[in-house]
């Protein structure tokens, strides 16, 4: 109704401001709570997605502190990847304790080197063959190629990052008779790995949506999030870096040394 203005009464317009305002209060809300579900890990866009894999796996560090594995064995983690060294000189301090009882589980169990842009490729290698030891049955050593500290903001030149990866797959394959796993961010991988490294098999990162590879072709891992809800060590729920392999258990066993 109006009045002979044809202008709408004054408590009209105040109910739809008024129904406007509540209508915005409860999309913030919603919008709130959304963000604090997806924040620590509830709700996450890939599990949909990733749960589509039957072979599940975590990566971890000494971050994660002590791990009762017996007890992560008991739940959906088929494999684990173990972060050993960095560099020439770093020795992740849970490695030694995670790489030995992770291996009195049935958890397959893999070892990842994490690649320094500032020491030698073949001291990096020397290191990590010092630290790990393969196991008949143990997944590819995986090196991770990621940004850190000043190369996030100013990457270094690709010659130089290709070179030091070549390097270090060409010790880690005669080493171990295995062609590493690459791990990268799509950003990295687009940068420095994609058509440059055919035969290693590509681990990578996209924690917000799928991965999309093109040049690069098919992964082989997907680390689909980095707040997945594992029970750690008997004292409530953990959140690690969940991964999936890309195919069905029979190829996944074809990747095992």
């Amino acid at each position: 109704m109006t009045n002979l203005t044809g202008s709408a009464p004054r408590s009209g317009r105040l109910r739809r401001r008024v129904g406007v305002l509540l209508r915005g209060g409860i999309l913030l809300i919603v919008g709130v709570v959304l963000v604090a579900l997806t924040v620590n890990g509830t709700l996450w866009p890939n599990r949909w997605f990733a749960h589509r894999y039957p072979v599940r796996g975590i990566d971890v560090s000494a971050y994660q502190g002590r791990i009762d594995w017996p007890l992560v064995a008991r739940q959906e983690v088929s494999f684990a990847y173990i972060k050993a060294t960095e560099g020439s000189s770093y020795t992740d301090a849970r490695f030694a304790r995670n790489w030995k009882s992770v291996h009195e589980t049935g958890i397959t169990a893999g070892a990842y080197h994490f690649l320094s842009l500032d020491s030698p490729a073949a001291q990096q290698a020397d290191h990590l063959f010092d630290t790990v030891a393969l196991r008949p049955g143990d997944l590819p050593i995986a090196i991770d190629v990621e940004c850190y500290g000043r190369y996030c903001a100013h990457p270094p030149p690709v010659a130089k990052v290709r070179k030091m990866v070549r390097e270090l797959v060409v010790a880690v394959a005669a080493h171990y008779g295995t062609a590493p796993v690459l791990y990268a961010t799509a950003g990295w991988n687009k940068r420095y790995l994609q058509a440059a490294f055919p035969r290693n098999p590509l681990w990578i990162r996209s924690i917000l949506s799928p991965p999309f590879l093109t040049a690069s072709g098919r992964w082989t891992l997907w680390q689909w999030s980095d707040r997945e809800g594992v029970h750690l060590d008997g004292h409530g729920t953990a959140r690690v870096d969940a991964d999936v392999f890309g195919g069905d258990v029979s190829e996944f066993r074809r990747l095992l040394g």
